[in-house]
């Protein structure tokens, strides 16, 4: 899994973005309600104002100004207080009138703004509120805990991860339900008041609360329906692979709540559709006035509702006046009120879906993706991703089929590679790639390819000159020993061996030359560090000789489907086998054809001396033959090396049958370096062919 960072738990973020959009569309029909219910607010001023008047009917003090009534009210008493007279006992008398009348429509004013709409609703939205966060804190504190430590990098019990996981991917359903428990509280708060019909002051009041109520409802259930789904979001495209571990998310978790796509579709779109649809009709509802609130209708008025249907109005039909003041209109102002209403709560129905929209489009997006990803990972034979199972729908159930053909495949490919190892052991995986194969069982009876190739054959001298001193076992292990050391560096210099019968190998190398000296430098080195091993045991050393010859050759599978064998057919492979032979002659260790030589590619690298001239079956005539005298102790190197020229002249000599020069040159090289067992090799057939 691919963590991008880690992510914080954030509860009441989401509680307080449903509330904001709560309010959001209850506010719209708040101010469409207080402007519909103006005209009759107003008549309520008015008739307030009307019994102040009625109190100060005999003063001086104007109804229109109160701060005129408190001043008249001022000098009054002064006036009282100068005359001492019975006009005092009177201006008292309508004085205490006075005030005796405003405290009356004071309480009455005081009584009408501490009316339920007012003062209960307000208490119990903030009550709710900050009942729904505490309750929400303290069922999330869990989660919110893991969170922090996991960001804080600190470890987490065990007991904390254990009890977090079922509480996550309950908690969409669990936060929902809490504040769906406090609008409920509230709404049945509301329902009782109205239903007991006590403490409204007159029927605006009673009328607001109804409307209230009724968009409250609607806009609480899309509320809860919001935090239900963000949460769901959440948990499934962030929190679930922080809180579970790998073997959880392998497939669908116990916890997880049985859906499918289409119920979470409809649950999403379509509740948000149907709650919306509901506003826009309480908005409708709320535009209607009924006309028998004018009365009897003039004809002017049934004209101006009627329109160009006033010609159709009569006794004779069904439009008489009775049945049109059953019927209901929308005037110019609460039309406008209507269609701003309907405008914001489509607009709002927009944006909720917009987001829902995306939401759901993620769910299936994004295990999509994780499954292509890690499809092209089981390409590459890369089968440890896996693809997270985020829920238990159909999109969970290809996740864990997919997770399941993964392992299984991982499976398949674990005994596919030791089977390869194995047939490796048989028929080595470069030939494959030499016939242009890829696997085993594309190869057939009959495949082959020609091409030019070098081959080295490598001897264990030693082997066959003492297989009768030595028995059966013996000479199993040290030739094993010997492949041991031999097959590796073959392979690491990019040589594929052929075959490997009794003491010989023959491998093949399809790149150059180069290679397959290194090979045979490295061989010969190693061979040398084993001897001293065996030497120190008092264990019988190992002897090699290898030869190296470049030529065509075929390639081919022989056989038929039951048994199949790679085999080589080719001259050259026979004569690099003489080469091997001949180094136990010339008393070397690796040799090189001439034709091979001329096709090194680093001249400087390697360093080589002429041998001699040999026939072969390939061409007529004779072909000179090298001593590689990379692999010879460094002593014995640096000496071959000084004498090379005089060697290389001593050869002609003896080829040109001039034996008595090339004998005098050979004794010289030997007095240089009497180890040189080539120089004494031609030095004892020199003076062998003198004597005859």
């Amino acid at each position: 899994m691919n963590k991008k960072g880690k992510s914080g738990y954030h509860i009441v973020r989401i509680y307080v973005i449903s509330i904001l959009f709560y309010i959001m569309l209850l506010l719209p029909v708040l101010i469409a309600l207080s402007y519909q219910m103006g005209p009759k607010l107003i008549e309520t001023r008015d008739s307030v104002f009307k019994a102040i008047l009625w109190v100060f009917k005999d003063s001086e003090i104007h109804n229109d100004n109160i701060a005129r009534f408190e001043n008249q009210t001022i000098k009054n008493e002064s006036i009282a207080k100068k005359d001492k007279t019975t006009d005092n006992e009177l201006i008292k008398s309508q004085s205490k009138g006075r005030r005796e009348g405003l405290s009356e429509i004071g309480r009455k004013l005081k009584q009408n703004y501490k009316t339920p709409y007012f003062t209960a609703v307000s208490i119990i939205v903030v009550v709710v509120f900050l009942f729904t966060s505490f309750l929400a804190l303290i069922i999330n504190l869990p989660l919110k805990r893991f969170f922090r430590k996991l960001r804080k990098n600190k470890t987490i019990s065990p007991q904390l991860c254990n009890y977090c996981k079922p509480l996550l991917l309950r908690s969409p359903s669990i936060n929902a339900g809490i504040l769906f428990l406090n609008f409920t509280i509230l709404h049945g708060y509301i329902y009782f008041v109205l239903r007991s019909g006590k403490g409204f002051e007159d029927i605006i009041c009673y009328n607001l609360f109804i409307h209230f109520f009724y968009v409250s409802v609607f806009a609480s259930l899309l509320a809860v329906l919001f935090v239900f789904l963000l949460q769901k979001h959440r948990v499934r495209n962030i929190y679930i692979e922080y809180v579970f571990d790998a073997e959880d998310l392998y497939k669908r978790n116990k916890y997880f709540p049985k859906s499918g796509i289409h119920t979470h579709f409809w649950l999403s779109i379509g509740l948000t559709v149907l709650i919306s649809l509901a506003l826009i009709i309480v908005y409708v509802f709320l535009g209607l006035t009924s006309i028998k609130s004018f009365g009897n209708l003039s004809s002017e008025q049934l004209k101006i509702l009627t329109g160009y249907y006033f010609e159709n109005i009569s006794d004779n039909n069904y439009f008489t006046k009775e049945n049109i003041s059953s019927l209901y209109y929308i005037n110019a102002i609460d039309n406008i009120l209507m269609i701003s209403g309907i405008v914001i709560t489509i607009i709002v129905m927009v944006v909720f879906m917009l987001i829902q929209i995306k939401w759901v489009v993620l769910s299936i997006i994004t295990p999509v993706k994780e499954l292509s990803y890690n499809m092209k990972w089981i390409e590459v034979e890369n089968t440890d991703n896996f693809t997270i199972v985020r829920a238990d729908d159909e999109i969970g159930q290809l996740c864990e089929q997919c997770n399941e053909m993964t392992i299984r495949l991982k499976t398949h490919t674990k005994k596919i590679k030791e089977m390869n190892r194995e047939l490796a052991s048989f028929v080595p995986g470069q030939f494959f790639k030499l016939l242009g194969k890829e696997i085993f069982t594309e190869i057939k009876p009959g495949d082959q390819i020609q091409r030019d190739m070098t081959i080295l054959v490598s001897e264990i001298s030693s082997f066959f000159d003492d297989s009768e001193e030595i028995n059966s076992s013996e000479g199993i292990e040290l030739l094993n020993q010997y492949l041991n050391i031999a097959e590796p560096l073959i392979q690491d210099n990019n040589g594929v061996i052929d075959r490997h019968s009794g003491g010989f190998v023959i491998a093949l190398f399809s790149r150059s030359v180069d290679d397959a000296i290194e090979a045979a430098v490295a061989i010969q080195q190693t061979v040398r560090q084993f001897n001293e091993k065996r030497k120190g045991s008092n264990e019988k050393e190992i002897n090699i000789g290898m030869g190296i010859h470049a030529g065509s050759l075929i390639l081919g599978v022989i056989g038929n489907e039951n048994r199949m064998e790679g085999t080589i057919i080719s001259k050259a492979v026979d004569f690099a086998m003489n080469l091997g032979k001949l180094t136990k002659t010339y008393g070397s260790t690796i040799l090189i054809s001439g034709d091979a030589l001329i096709k090194l590619g680093n001249t400087v690298r390697f360093r080589y001396r002429i041998l001699d001239m040999v026939s072969t079956n390939e061409k007529s005539g004779l072909i000179y033959i090298f001593e590689i005298l990379n692999g010879e102790e460094e002593k014995l190197r640096k000496h071959k090396e000084e004498t090379r020229d005089l060697f290389g002249k001593a050869v002609e000599l003896f080829h040109s049958d001039k034996l008595d020069e090339s004998l005098d040159i050979f004794q010289k090289i030997l007095t240089i370096n009497p180890e040189d067992k080539v120089a004494r090799f031609y030095y004892e057939r020199c003076s062998s062919a003198d004597k005859g």
